[in-house]
């Protein structure tokens, strides 16, 4: 008896374990099937259409140095693939023919397709390509625009709350007012910034609370309302895409946009920048029309920030960080709070 209940324990035992494994690493592939890299792609012909099998190709990173290279198949075809957002410059070089190289800037996500037209001559001749990338994106479907950094810190942004400016998109909006999302009801992190609407956006008429927030291709999700869990410093942010329709078939978990955020990283030079802000009451108009002069209601928010990079070594790891202090002191107005008129 004891010989069938150890066999049976053996039987259980070995149906389990597959399933357990099943279990730890499915969530492991998700994380890594939602990520912020781009893809950089194209063909390799000459000047008749004819394609060129076995092109070296070489995509370098400006900034780092960072080199990737690849050989173009038999079809003229190449791919880099992961490829980190920044800029890059990438040279296609084949005996025989000139070589040719071609600098442009990858957003998070993007697909940048590159055509490369050889001529005879010597490899050791170079041409230099400045078209500019095309006006429209025949390389993907998906619809949405990139909010760049310099952006993010110059258009003014009440409340530093960086998830207004994807109200800069077609599409999208802040939705009704006083959603979970926004967290006007104090719930989940968003509370913090429920002035300036908290994570709600609402895209194309879908629920505030219908979008997929990824931060560095890592989840940012909360799932007590579906908002978001980290508000990135304005200062950190090296730029975000807002994906509003046919996303790709790597993103899931909801249907409204897809909020894809890149934090700064490093290069070969130490930099990094620091601002301070300061608002007070005593700087505030009177909030009555009428002769009588009302107190103004007590209010002063002071912060500041200070993102730092700095390199370990040339096309080596970098360190960044970012310090932000933010103190606010405010009493909001009761709405029905009444006002002598005259």
């Amino acid at each position: 008896m004891h010989t069938d209940l150890n066999r049976h324990r053996q039987t259980l035992a070995g149906k389990l374990l597959p399933l357990l494994l099943c279990m730890l690493f499915i969530p492991v592939l998700s994380l890594r099937a939602q990520t912020d890299t781009g893809r950089v792609t194209g063909i390799v012909t000459d000047p008749s259409g004819a394609v060129i099998p076995g092109t070296t190709l070489k995509l370098i990173n400006t900034d780092t140095g960072i080199t990737l290279a690849v050989t173009a198949g038999n079809d003229g075809n190449f791919t880099f693939s992961a490829v980190p957002r920044g800029n890059y410059r990438v040279e296609a070089s084949h005996a025989g023919f000139q070589s040719v190289n071609q600098s442009f800037a990858l957003q998070v996500s993007q697909v940048q397709t590159i055509e490369f037209k050889l001529t005879v001559g010597s490899s050791n001749e170079t041409v230099e390509v400045t078209d500019a990338a095309p006006v429209v994106d025949v390389s993907t479907s998906s619809t949405g625009a990139v909010i760049e950094g310099k952006q993010v810190t110059d258009l003014p942004l009440n409340g530093r709350n960086f998830t207004s400016l994807a109200n800069l998109i077609p599409g999208v909006t802040r939705g009704a007012f006083n959603s979970d999302a926004s967290g006007r009801n104090g719930n989940v992190e968003t509370f913090r910034y429920s002035d300036s609407g908290g994570g709600a956006l609402a895209v194309n008429g879908l629920r505030q609370q219908s979008n997929n927030f990824i931060l560095d291709g890592v989840d940012n999700n909360e799932s007590l309302v579906n908002s978001i869990v980290f508000f990135t410093p304005p200062e950190a942010i090296q730029e975000f895409r807002v994906t509003t329709s046919v996303a790709p078939a790597e993103f899931g978990r909801a249907g409204g946009a897809i909020l894809q955020n890149s934090v700064k990283s490093g290069t070969n030079s130490i930099h990094g920048s620091a601002f301070g802000y300061f608002r007070d009451q005593i700087f505030d108009a009177n909030p009555s029309t009428s002769i009588q002069a009302i107190q103004r209601q007590p209010f002063s928010a002071n912060s500041s920030a200070s993102p730092l990079v700095v390199p370990s070594g040339r096309t080596r790891s970098s360190s960044s960080a970012t310090t932000r202090r933010f103190v606010r002191n405010s009493q909001r107005i009761p709405a029905s709070t009444p006002y002598p008129l005259h």
